[in-house]
């Protein structure tokens, strides 16, 4: 499939979207961890249609039941009875399993279940409906129609799965031609209107489910412009701020401690005064590069705060840790020897860090984790620049919000 995204891709180093976007979704499969939270959302997003169908199909059979009782014509053979508790089962199982996808864990785990349960069906039904063809019912095949739209369209299956179904049902419906001894040119007529109505429904869901993939991979590229700091690639303060509210929740679940580092380039006023606002941005595109080596962990994050400053997340990480990567990123810039000629001879570019390391309980909030880091940056400032400052709960509880303490 030729790629029609409106996006400028190359805007995007790096991003896994934009890699997908890039191969394009003809294949109807992305990477591992993409294709993960594309199934949880095609799961949200078809739970009130396959519920609805389910739910429709239980009070078909409810209906015909009710008719046959009430007609005189319920003695027939077991058979019957087993050939409803089948679909029965089916419809019963598939609403609970997509009712429970509310639940945080679940939407995981419906179509790993449902592709195989619905073949199983396919088989089933596929096999009846050619049975009750061949004995006089055409309407069954009417239904049959039905049933092929509603594994593409209304049992939440991805279209490999669908088409998977599918093919099981043509498969059951030619063992019944062949068993019940149907004449061949019979046969195939009947055999080509279900390969037809397959095909035709295929042809659509596949161009549909083609459409929400691209969707999904757009609607992720906004997602992180819309987070993402144009000049260094890092996150914004918005992303910062929306993700700091998230791990602070989840380490007050955990009871596990929160760390936050505010780092700013030394002097960079001066630079930019002597060096011009191109040469600034360049200064702040390195040392952005440098210092996200230091935020790899899933939970970690490393945000453009503004103007000169940055912020790091750390979740769960020991004090002692912390200092050391703080330590680590002030000699990596330090390091990298950028001339800094508005300070004096020989000077090169350099960065204070200041971080805050608490735990989430009552009383505390995560602004004040991020005055915290503001005061020990300026500690850090204070003390020559260059430098590093951590703090921890004590100063926490001593500290006056909105407020840096004397030095």
């Amino acid at each position: 499939m030729t790629n029609t995204t409106h996006f400028d891709l190359s805007e995007f180093p790096g991003s896994p979207y934009a890699a997908e976007l890039k191969r394009g979704v003809s294949r109807l499969r992305f990477e591992p961890a993409l294709e993960a939270a594309y199934v949880e959302q095609h799961t949200l997003r078809v739970r009130r249609r396959v519920m609805i169908w389910f739910g429709t199909i239980l009070a078909i059979i409810g209906v015909h039941v009710a008719v046959r009782i009430l007609s005189g014509a319920a003695t027939d053979a077991m058979g019957y009875v087993l050939v409803l508790l089948q679909p029965v089962a089916t419809a019963v199982a598939i609403i609970y399993l997509i009712y429970r996808i509310r639940r945080p864990d679940a939407p995981q785990r419906y179509l790993p279940v449902a592709i195989w349960i619905v073949p199983l069906v396919a088989a089933l039904s596929g096999y009846f409906g050619g049975t009750a063809v061949i004995q006089g019912s055409p309407e069954r095949l009417v239904m049959m129609a039905l049933t092929l739209t509603g594994y593409f369209f209304f049992c939440g299956l991805l279209f490999r799965s669908a088409l998977a179904a599918s093919a099981v049902v043509i498969a059951a419906f030619a063992l019944a031609m062949v068993s019940a001894g149907v004449a061949p040119f019979v046969g195939a007529k009947l055999l080509f209107v279900i390969v037809l109505t397959t095909f035709i429904v295929a042809l659509a869901s596949r161009d549909v489910e083609m459409a929400y993939r691209t969707n999904f991979l757009e609607d992720a590229l906004i997602v992180q412009l819309l987070s993402a700091d144009p000049l260094t690639g890092l996150k914004n303060r918005r992303a910062f701020d929306e993700h700091l509210l998230r791990m602070w929740r989840q380490a007050a679940r955990d009871r596990r401690e929160l760390a936050v580092l505010m780092i700013d380039i030394d002097h960079f006023k001066a630079y930019n005064d002597t060096c011009g606002h191109r040469a600034g941005d360049r200064t702040l595109q390195t040392v952005s590069q440098t210092i996200a080596q230091f935020a790899r962990r899933p939970m970690d994050l490393i945000a453009r705060y503004g103007g000169e400053e940055f912020v790091v997340i750390f979740y769960d990480l020991a004090a002692h840790h912390v200092q050391d990567v703080a330590e680590r990123m002030r000699r990596s810039v330090e390091a990298l020897q950028l001339e800094h000629p508005g300070m004096r001879s020989g000077a090169v570019g350099t960065i204070s860090v200041g971080g805050a390391i608490v735990e989430p309980v009552l009383g505390r909030t995560p602004h004040g984790v991020v005055q915290l880091a503001d005061q020990a940056l300026y500690e850090a400032k204070h003390a020559g620049r260059n430098t590093v400052r951590i703090k921890g709960a004590s100063e926490y509880d001593g500290m006056t919000t909105g407020v840096f303490a004397r030095i």
